[in-house]
């Protein structure tokens, strides 16, 4: 305004309402520290909560990466384990025809006692 006065500072120690809209201000004040209440809990239970849903999600991802590794290796190694067991039988010749006929007949010997 060019009147040639300079505030450096302004420091108010102490408001009060007026008597008429003291309860409403206090009204609004305790509103304001439940709202603050309320978004803390908030936030201490979803920081509560992150850990152990990541950690679920985390086991929920290994063993499913788990059994898609059981499910494709198991096969191949079962498969690996017969084409071993096919080559050993046909460089045997009859040897190996014997241990099949072998442990054919103690399989079925077997299931004929058990009741």
């Amino acid at each position: 305004m060019n009147a040639g006065i300079e505030i450096v500072s302004f420091c108010l120690r102490d408001l009060h309402p007026t008597k008429d809209i003291a309860d409403s201000y206090e009204n609004v004040v305790a509103a304001c520290q439940n709202q603050e209440q309320s978004l803390n809990k908030a936030k201490q239970y979803y920081n509560s909560k992150l850990p152990e849903t990541r950690n679920t999600a985390h086991k929920a991802v290994t063993d499913a990466r788990s059994m898609g590794w059981t499910h494709i290796k198991l096969p191949q190694g079962e498969a690996e384990n017969y084409k071993m067991r096919l080559s050993g039988f046909r460089k045997s010749g009859d040897i190996g025809k014997i241990m099949l006929s072998h442990r054919t007949a103690i399989t079925n010997l077997n299931a004929r006692h058990c009741f």
